[in-house]
């Protein structure tokens, strides 16, 4: 199970048409083909500020966006335990931060994917 960062959602809207929304573009289409991804209820909501307040995107925008990728992409939350699951592993296997694993630790729980996977090793 793969969830993105809030910058491949904002790449992937961009009315520019550079290598880094190319690729964000495919990213989210081939696995909204695959059924093999989750978006992160906070994902979702960085992304809705990013567009709103340094895009300047319309909300109606917005929420047409997101409702299409809702339309192919189930939303999850993740848990407050999510957190204590997120630090233990950086603690255990060197992993980035806890913030970066954070959001996708709960899709990845979830799928049974092994967290390593998802976040960057140091």
């Amino acid at each position: 199970m793969v969830s993105f960062d809030t910058n491949v959602l904002v790449y992937a809207t961009a009315s520019i048409s550079d290598a880094k929304v190319i690729r964000a573009r495919d990213l989210i289409a081939r696995a909204m083909r695959a059924a093999s991804s989750v978006l992160l209820l906070q994902t979702l909501a960085e992304f809705s500020n990013v567009a709103l307040r340094k895009a300047r995107i319309p909300v109606e925008d917005i929420r047409r966006t997101i409702d299409a990728w809702r339309a192919v992409m189930p939303v999850q939350a993740a848990d407050d335990s999510d957190l204590l699951a997120a630090l233990e592993a950086v603690r255990a296997h060197r992993l980035a931060s806890g913030t970066q694993c954070y959001g996708h630790l709960h899709a990845v729980r979830a799928s049974g994917t092994w967290l390593p996977k998802i976040c960057k090793m140091v």
